[in-house]
């Protein structure tokens, strides 16, 4: 019972860290595609390199003084940041040809 409890702990965790880094990357989508009017794969592109900047920032901002940015966290943050500009991709050109269709 203790040991499944413990894997439901690091899975909150893990799925808490991916929603705010997702929160992290959307704050600015929203903003370049509302306000300035961006559109296509610019937005998401930027957001997302934001996003992973601030996700380094923070790395190295918890790092002991002296102690270099763990590389497996910063590969997490790639491959998850990368994942999520996919997604937002997919996601801005699916509801493209949606609104072509109407």
């Amino acid at each position: 019972m203790a040991a499944a409890l413990h894997w439901f702990k690091i899975l909150c965790l893990v799925l808490l860290t991916l929603l705010l880094m997702r929160l992290v990357s959307w704050v600015p989508l929203a903003l370049f595609r509302r306000h300035l009017r961006w559109n296509g794969w610019k937005p998401a592109l930027v957001s997302n390199i934001i996003g992973l900047a601030a996700f380094l920032v923070f790395l190295r901002a918890q790092a002991v003084p002296g102690e270099l940015v763990d590389p497996a966290a910063a590969v997490f943050g790639v491959v998850v940041y990368t994942g999520f500009l996919l997604a937002d991709l997919y996601l801005h050109k699916r509801s493209r040809h949606k609104h072509e269709a109407l």
